[in-house]
């Protein structure tokens, strides 16, 4: 089992981290960054641990949900590959999330 990571879920965690943590110090920021990084690593172990997302019904995909912290993950197994589309904070709303 392989895990990718999107650019645009890479972008959009740093865009959350920012947002909620901009006045926080860098090593706090990066920790948080990490603690997600590392977090989605339980993905490559058990790809179905997540609940399917209910947000994202009715797309192309099935698509599922890793919660770390305040953040939601969102991806979805295709074949050997688990591909993370969305690193989304749960602050925002929800509609927001994209596949």
């Amino acid at each position: 089992m392989g895990l990718q990571v999107t650019d645009y879920a890479i972008a959009h965690l740093v865009e959350s981290v920012e947002l909620t943590m901009g006045g926080a110090s860098l090593a706090k920021r990066e920790e948080t960054f990490d603690r997600v990084l590392k977090g989605m690593q339980s993905l490559l172990e058990w790809p179905k641990a997540g609940q399917v997302e209910i947000w994202m019904e009715g797309k192309e995909y099935i698509y599922r949900r890793l919660v770390i912290g305040n953040f939601k993950v969102i991806y979805r197994i295709d074949a050997a590959v688990v591909y993370v589309t969305d690193i989304f904070d749960m602050r925002q709303d929800p509609k927001r999330m994209k596949g």
